[in-house]
This record gives C-alpha cells, sequence and structure tokens, in this order.
C-alpha cells in the first residue's frame, strides 16, 4: 500500500499508483477471507491492518482530488464497499472517520463537475455504510448536517443506476432503515417513511 499511496508529501502517490487496482482487488480479497486478521495488529506493528487500510484509502482519496476522471476513487471506494459489506457492525468506532471522509466527497462529488461513475460509487458506499451499521451511519449523517443532502442524492440519482450492484447495493442501504428503531431516525427520513 505504502508504494502505491507513498507519503503525504507525494502529490501524484507512490512509484506505483499505476498498480492501485491490483492493490485494491489484493486488499479486498484480504478483507473478504480473512476479517479478523484485518481488525488485528501484525508482528512488529503498532496499528491493526484495518487502520492502515483507513490511511490508504484516505490518501488515494486526496490523490483522487486532482484527477480529472476520479477513477482512482471508483477503485478505492470499491475497498470501503468491501469493509461495510465484510464487518458488519464491527468497525462502528471507524465510521465517524470513515462516513465523514464519504460525506466531504459526497458535497464535493456533487456540488462540482464529478464524472456519473465516481457519484454512483459516492452514493453507493454511503448506502453500503446505512446497511453496515444503519443507527450509527445516520446519526452521523444528523451530526453533520448532511441527511438532506445524502438522501436528496441518492434519490434523486436513482434513475442513474444501471448494473445490478448498482441496484443491489442501493436497495440494501435504503431497506436497513427499516431495521432502526424510530427514535433513531432522524426526522427527515422518517417523515418520508410510509
Amino acid at each position: 500500500m505504502y508504494m502505491v499511496a507513498g507519503n503525504d508529501d507525494d502529490i501524484d502517490g507512490g512509484f506505483a499508483f499505476e498498480y492501485l487496482a491490483q492493490v485494491v482487488t489484493v486488499i479486498q480479497n484480504f478483507i473478504s477471507k480473512d476479517p479478523e486478521t484485518l481488525l488485528s495488529v501484525g508482528e512488529g506493528q503498532e496499528q491493526t491492518y484495518l487502520e492502515l487500510c483507513f490511511k490508504f484509502i484516505q490518501r488515494v482519496l486526496v490523490i483522487n482530488q486532482k484527477g480529472v476522471h476520479k477513477q482512482d476513487g471508483v477503485m478505492i471506494l470499491r475497498v470501503v464497499i468491501a469493509l461495510f459489506e465484510n464487518l458488519v457492525g464491527q468497525i462502528d468506532f471507524a465510521l465517524p472517520n470513515l462516513v465523514g471522509m464519504l460525506l466531504a466527497e459526497n458535497k464535493v462529488a456533487f456540488e462540482s463537475e464529478s464524472p456519473p461513475n465516481f457519484r454512483s460509487m459516492i452514493l453507493q458506499t454511503l448506502a453500503m455504510a446505512i446497511y453496515n451499521s444503519n443507527a450509527t451511519t445516520l446519526a452521523i449523517f444528523e451530526q453533520n448536517q448532511q441527511t438532506f443532502t445524502v438522501f436528496s442524492n441518492m434519490l434523486g440519482y436513482m434513475g442513474n443506476f444501471k448494473q445490478e450492484f448498482e441496484i443491489r447495493r442501493m436497495i440494501w442501504g435504503l431497506l436497513s432503515i427499516l431495521r432502526v428503531p424510530s427514535a433513531s431516525v432522524p426526522a427527515l427520513v422518517q417523515q418520508q417513511l410510509p
């Protein structure tokens, strides 16, 4: 991950940034095959593999901001989705930072000219955050005063989701809201529920 993303002061990432797609695939497999190790601290390390993943995700998103096509962001969001799909309810401690990053990306993606595939991936990732830990994620939306923005973007963009996996992620996230105790559902969302 270090060779791909580099130091914080490496403007264009590490010397192997062109291998981001391959590294993302390996990390996705690691997350899905061995989540217990992901949550542990490796020998001779001071941080868990999960914490190292967070730094990698954040670093790639920073580099992605300078990109025109935002393809690096789309790729790294696949790692975030893998975390949300495979660690349901296990990473609540990290959700404020992760969802905070996603909310910032959502704001930028919809306030500027961002490619449709990046916008789509941001919304899918936010939906999977709801799926991962519904009440916690909704509370984070509320704390950041982004509930209206997130759901407006999701519902306004719904017609642009064409692939089955995109639609499935959106459905899983939105249906997860129904499992939240009514006292924990933001008023704005509660008004729209049947």
